[in-house]
């Protein structure tokens, strides 16, 4: 792999300097004698063999830069101090969910946990479309009122219901 590596840089760096521009694939793998689908698989596999430190640096206009490690993120994983913070405002909001009363309950349930519309729920709970309106304006109204002495009432919680 390491020899058809280089081949195809010195073909590449060659055909560059030739036709005064980046050569195509199709110039590339004639000029190596192989296929164009040779070439494009050959890429794939070169590309997948490339292996890198997280600890190497990233090198910019000849200056050494942020390591590669500090680049990559797991998304997957919660970083503790949100995973503290999500599970002091699910307790918040799990006590002020407690405090509303039954009808308040069941529309927020059914209108955030369901995803049914307004309209939905008043059929389902045989109310206008404006008074299960009016009833969850009165739940989320109490809810911030809830909130608002948590720590947390600055944070995600403040920005997408505050």
């Amino acid at each position: 792999m390491r020899v058809r590596a280089k081949e195809v840089e010195t073909a590449t760096a060659w055909l560059s300097q030739e036709l005064r521009r980046a050569p195509t694939e199709g110039e590339i793998a004639e000029q190596v004698g192989i296929k164009v689908e040779e070439y494009r698989n050959f890429l794939d596999q070169y590309s997948r063999a490339q292996v890198v430190s997280l600890e190497a640096r990233l090198d910019v206009e000849g200056r050494s830069g942020v390591e590669y490690g500090a680049l990559v993120r797991d998304v997957s994983v919660a970083d503790p101090q949100s995973q503290a913070d999500n599970g002091d405002l699910r307790a918040h909001l799990i006590a002020a969910i407690g405090e509303l009363e039954e009808r308040e309950r069941v529309v927020a349930t059914f209108y955030f946990y369901e995803g049914l519309t307004l309209k939905e729920i008043g059929k389902a709970l045989d109310l206008t479309e404006g008074r299960v309106s009016q009833i969850l304006r009165r739940a989320l109204t109490k809810l911030r009122e809830h909130l608002k002495g948590s720590p947390l009432a600055h944070g995600d919680w403040q920005q997408n219901f505050g």
